[in-house]
């Protein structure tokens, strides 16, 4: 074979295969019909509305298009054509002459010549007057009868608006006005108001104005009313809350006849009322005002029911319910500071803010006597005597004459007061809150004399707790887990003198305030520690138990009760409960304070959870006094008062 013939054969291969290549990629691509779209599906028109319907093939490519149907009253321009890339506009309308006034549906079909056809549906309202009816034309209420239905219908063309008009006092419908399309109905009812009608015959008239064609139209009303009697009540029950003693409500005649009523059931143990009987004449009523009879109630919800009944038949029960609180608590009109109890006198004696004053309360008659003061005051010490006491403020201290509550002098301390001891010979013992190691500041009263003692550290904020007796004062600082010892001084005419501390004894981890027994053979710490106060330097301050109470905020002793009453909070931030421990220091009773009564500001209560913040036995043992103030501070008033307690 020649090089000139296999060359040309090679390129005949050639030829082929590219050719077969071409004809695969070809058959691979899909084939896409076109498609007549159109926008809007649906067409409303109106009288001589026109509309536009716009054509469209997807995708793009050319067909011939027409009308091949319609209704014979819709004229379309134009009805063919051709469509291409191009979006197409059909104006359609109705003609109006060729339809009567009404409703008329019919629709539009396109075809193409290989695009597929569309349909569009076409509505035309044709508006007319519109034509009222009702039905019936007169209404009649029987003896028994008080509600009657009549139909409103537009039977002409176009849209009713129609009201009633002048129709009788005595009547009430449920829909005065409105509007029809034509062919639509609306059903009113008609209602007989009895309430006020006197037994006989009545006749009116009303009218339905409209835009009717053949103009207003008239309808009768008449009614046949025989004596009844109607019995109702102004409420459907009867609540009184807390803080509420009265209610009243109203027993109504709408009937046409008077009737004589009376209670059938009346709970008297927890109501009375301003009447019990009586006689209401027609279409006229009577009050009846209810009082709560809380004098033996206890302090939980009540509830009952009140029935009243008439002479022709008629009951009507009631359901009433009455909420009780029995507090026994005697509420302040102050914030109380802090406080102590005077068993010399057997008084309570407190500083308080809002308004600021120092105050003596005797918690058996509830006598108050206040000396307003010009400054909040912050801490309170008093003498063991009772018959003075000491503010402190800021800086200052501020001596008051309690029997005379009087103010005696103000003495400037060499910083913030945190703490006060108010001990023997006159001398006030006070703890600074300076950055400095030494915050023991003492002075004297009569003389003036004062120094800051230098011979012992003492931490900032520390408590101090003077012996019964007082001859001796221990100082405590006030940091959980500090290692820091309790310190013991001396308290003579000269003032205080360290002793020792609790290192070789009670140890370095006892903190926060401290009580004495009345004694002064123990003293009690807020950790629940007991210990020992003795002049014998190798018992003093040892620890004889730790009581299970972690957070002691107050505690007092009654020889004469040979008992302890404190608060301890524990792991809460709530005191709500006062417990009792026996000699033994086992835990006697758990006494809960009683929740407050606090204005809800709506004109009810809501009860408060208590917090104790102080608790002392009066000097008998016989009772324990409670300072406590609602806890949660959820309403708009935050309340303090003195509960007392019965010592069993």
């Amino acid at each position: 074979m020649s090089a000139r013939h296999f060359l040309a054969g090679f390129m005949m291969m050639l030829a082929i295969a590219l050719l077969s290549s071409c004809k695969k990629k070809e058959s691979i691509a899909p084939v896409v019909e076109s498609q007549i779209v159109i926008s809007p599906e649906e067409i409303v028109l109106a009288n001589e509305d026109s509309a536009s319907i716009y054509l469209s093939v997807q995708p793009p490519a050319e067909y011939e298009w027409t009308i091949s149907s319609k209704p014979s009253w819709l004229v379309v321009n134009p009805s063919s054509g051709t469509v291409n890339d191009k979006v197409v506009e059909i104006v359609v309308r109705a003609d109006s002459a060729l339809v009567s006034p009404g409703l008329h549906n019919g629709e539009v079909e396109i075809i193409t010549n290989g695009a597929g056809k569309a349909n569009i549906n076409v509505q035309y309202v044709l508006e007319g007057e519109p034509l009222a009816e009702i039905n019936p034309s007169s209404v009649l209420f029987t003896e028994n009868d008080t509600i009657e239905i009549v139909t409103v219908k537009n039977i002409g063309y176009g849209i009713l608006e129609w009201e009633f008009q002048n129709l009788p006092t005595w009547l009430a419908v449920n829909s005065s006005s409105g509007m029809l399309s034509p062919g639509q109905k609306r059903e009113v009812q008609f209602k007989l108001k009895k309430h006020g009608l006197a037994a006989g015959s009545y006749i009116g008239q009303g009218v339905l104005v409209s835009n009717s064609q053949d103009g207003d139209l008239n309808i009768e009303v008449s009614a046949q009313i025989s004596p009844y009697v109607v019995m109702t009540v102004s409420t459907d029950n009867i609540e009184m809350d807390y803080l509420e003693d009265t209610v009243s409500f109203y027993v109504k005649n709408y009937g046409s006849v008077p009737f004589s009523w009376n209670f059938s059931n009346f709970p008297s143990w927890l109501f009375s009322s301003n009447i019990y009987s009586g006689t209401i004449q027609e279409f006229d009523s009577v009050q009846l005002v209810l009082t709560a009879n809380r004098a033996n109630l206890a302090s939980e919800t009540y509830n009952s029911t009140i029935t009243i009944q008439n002479d022709v038949g008629s009951m009507i029960s009631i359901p009433a319910g009455v909420k009780n609180y029995v507090d026994n608590k005697y509420y302040l009109d102050f914030e109380v500071i802090d406080a102590r109890y005077d068993k010399v006198h057997d008084r309570i004696v407190a500083v308080t803010v809002n308004p600021s004053s120092i105050v003596k309360i005797d918690p058996v008659s509830e006598n108050i006597e206040a000396l307003p003061l010009s400054f909040s005051p912050e801490i309170l010490a008093i003498a063991q005597d009772g018959q003075s006491a000491v503010v402190g403020y800021n800086n200052l201290l501020t001596l008051v004459d309690l029997d005379n509550m009087s103010l005696e002098d103000e003495y400037a301390a060499p910083g913030n007061i945190s703490n006060i001891a108010y001990g023997p010979y006159s001398w006030v013992y006070v703890i600074l809150s300076n950055s400095s190691l030494y915050n023991l500041w003492q002075l004297n009263l009569q003389s003036g004399a004062s120094n800051l003692y230098l011979g012992e550290q003492i931490l900032a904020g520390s408590h101090t707790a003077i012996h019964p007796s007082g001859q001796f004062m221990y100082i405590l600082h006030n940091y959980w887990g500090t290692l820091f010892p309790v310190k013991k001084f001396s308290l003579t005419s000269n003032g205080a003198s360290f002793i020792h501390d609790s290192s070789n004894t009670g140890g370095n981890s006892i903190s926060g305030k401290a009580w004495f027994e009345e004694q002064g053979e123990h003293f009690i710490t807020r950790e629940g520690k007991v210990l020992v106060s003795s002049t014998d330097e190798s018992e003093d301050m040892s620890i004889t138990v730790t009581l299970p109470f972690k957070n002691i905020i107050w505690l007092d002793h009654s020889s004469e009760a040979d008992k302890y009453a404190f608060l301890d909070k524990g792991s809460s931030t709530i005191t709500g409960f006062v417990k009792i421990l026996d000699a033994n220091l086992q835990l006697y009773d758990n006494i809960g304070i009683s929740q407050f009564m606090v204005p809800d500001g709506e004109g009810g209560g809501v009860l408060d959870t208590p917090a104790g913040q102080y608790v002392f036995f009066n000097s008998s043992g016989t009772k324990i006094y409670v300072l406590a103030k609602n806890a949660k501070h959820n309403t708009f008033l935050t309340k303090w008062a003195i509960e007392t307690l019965d010592v069993q």
